[in-house]
């Protein structure tokens, strides 16, 4: 059986709100740096795509933020920057 929009957009869905659960929960005791907020990614489980970063875009700045970037280094490992 095919796999029908709607159960793609359920699943971007499902792992945007098991990321945002972790950047919520990791918020308090992140890195602040004059004014900006690192929030590490590497203990999260969710594969992140570009459906999901901009979904958790869309949320964090309907929430207040002025700015949500993504990074990723290969030694630093993955992070989201809060402004």
């Amino acid at each position: 059986m095919a796999i029908g929009p709607e159960k793609i957009l359920q699943d971007i869905k499902a792992s945007a709100d098991e990321m945002e659960e972790h950047i919520d929960r990791c918020l308090p005791k992140s890195s602040n740096e004059a004014g900006r907020v690192f929030v590490g990614l590497d203990k999260c489980n969710v594969r992140l795509n570009s459906a999901v970063q901009d979904e958790i875009r869309r949320r964090y700045l309907m929430a207040g933020w002025a700015s949500v970037e993504f990074h990723s280094d290969q030694r630093e490992g993955s992070w989201v920057e809060l402004k």
